[in-house]
């Protein structure tokens, strides 16, 4: 009877063992993912970043222009022109502001892309992971439940069926 408990406990080992090893590579693809996220948010950030500056200096065109064009009304010199300068400004800073919508719905959306592939591409290996861990709990649990009726006795009495006290151990 040793032979099978130690049958047991190898097999309850080489569970343990193996559902380990499962958890220690899906832990490392996970911090790898992560990883893969982390540097795609710091370019999106960086991205995000110079065209919060092209629209700045965008901004900053626009305010002089408004100031030519306020100097030009207070002589009332050549309206047409600081209308002109007006136009183009607020072209420069609309256009920027499209380039910034753009890129940032771009890159919201190729992060989420790439999300999704990461979460797809590890959902086989997690769902193979969580069976290894189910198969060494129910192996577990049955191993213990025999453990469990072969120490309890036979018979309610010790003396019915087993007048010798010996034991089944």
């Amino acid at each position: 009877m040793e032979w099978w408990y130690a049958g047991c406990a190898a097999l309850l080992c080489l569970s343990a063992a193996a559902a380990a090893w499962q958890a220690r590579a899906l832990m490392r693809r996970l911090a790898e993912t992560a990883a893969e996220l982390e540097k795609a948010a710091a370019r999106t950030l960086g991205e995000t970043a110079e065209l919060a500056r092209e629209l700045r200096g965008a901004a900053g065109r626009a305010e002089q222009a408004a100031a030519e064009a306020g100097r030009q009304l207070g002589k009332l010199a050549p309206l047409a022109d600081a209308a002109g300068s007006l136009q183009a400004a607020a072209d420069a800073a609309g256009s920027a502001a499209r380039r910034i919508a753009e890129q940032a719905a771009g890159t919201a959306e190729a992060a989420a892309e790439r999300a999704r592939l990461a979460a797809s591409k590890y959902r086989p290996r997690l769902e193979e992971a969580i069976a290894i861990a189910d198969a060494a709990l129910e192996g577990w649990m049955y191993v213990r439940s025999a453990a469990s009726r072969l120490r309890s006795p036979a018979c309610s009495d010790g003396q019915q069926g087993n007048p010798t006290h010996e034991r089944r151990d």
